[in-house]
């Protein structure tokens, strides 16, 4: 605002230097239909610029915000590159467990089982035995 009041100040001298220099009527009204015309002007350019810089610095910030938010997702990108391998290797490690697991428990000796029938094979009884691979 400083700047503002000074630019005002030099143009106000020069107003008054040509005011005071100034003989007819419609050379002074002139004068302040002009000063008032450049003040105007200045001060909205001013303001112009003030909204420029504001924006200026609104888009630097965005586009360091996007910058960092970019080398965020690119540095996790490189990561999960470097640890795919790894990470490939455990699910099938993982994989490979529950197949073993899932065929060393279903797998059932059926000549043991006991159907009573009796009741209709209500009742039966049956053993499970897991067949040693």
């Amino acid at each position: 605002m400083n700047l503002t009041f000074a630019v005002t100040k030099i143009l106000r001298d020069e107003f008054l230097i040509y005011y005071n220099t100034t003989c007819s009527i419609a050379a002074k009204e002139f004068l302040i239909y002009n000063f008032t015309m450049k003040k105007i002007l200045l001060l909205s350019l001013f303001i112009i610029g003030i909204n420029v810089i504001g924006f200026t610095q609104f888009v630097c910030t965005y586009d360091s915000a996007n910058q960092v938010i970019t080398n965020t997702i690119f540095k996790q990108e490189v990561a999960r590159k470097r640890l795919l391998p790894e990470i490939i290797r455990k699910r099938e490690q993982v994989q490979q467990q529950r197949l073993q697991h899932r065929t060393s428990t279903c797998i059932y000796d059926i000549s043991e089982v006991q159907i009573n029938p009796q009741d209709g094979g209500a009742n039966s009884s049956y053993t499970q035995t897991v067949r040693d691979w």
